[in-house]
């Protein structure tokens, strides 16, 4: 009888520490999801912007998360911008910059593997296009 009660503990204490361990696996895969989703906008983007000096109509826009702070910076064929005010919610990404002085407000949304957005400037709005470089 002994060896009954024994082996019964041993499976029920075994089938606790089995059902934990599958639980906190469950969670981390969730997180790891849930990361993966968050980042959709990491990445390097070709983009185009209609309608602007062409020095700043196409270029290269770097995402980047380092310990969970989001950078952006815009490589064009005259140098690197960097970006201020990084957001990121979901699929979508906010910052400014300084073109020649002037403030820019950028908004940017992420579908896939293309981006569309829009801006403002003193000189008025603008969109802009783009698809995830490979």
């Amino acid at each position: 009888m002994r060896f009954i009660k024994l082996v019964f503990l041993v499976f029920v204490f075994t089938t606790m520490l089995s059902t934990n361990f599958l639980q906190a696996n469950l969670k981390m895969k969730s997180l790891e999801i849930l990361r993966e989703v968050k980042d959709v906008v990491l990445g390097s983007w070709d983009y185009y912007v209609p309608g602007v000096e062409p020095a700043y109509a196409n270029g290269v826009m770097h995402v980047t998360n380092l310990k969970g702070d989001y950078n952006v910076n815009l490589e064009l064929p005259g140098g690197t911008i960097p970006t201020n005010n990084v957001e990121v919610n979901g699929n979508e990404i906010t910052f400014d910059l300084y073109v020649e002085g002037m403030l820019v407000d950028v908004k940017i949304v992420i579908d896939g593997d293309a981006l569309t957005g829009s801006g403002n400037t003193d000189q008025g709005p603008f969109t802009m296009t783009g698809t995830r470089k490979k």
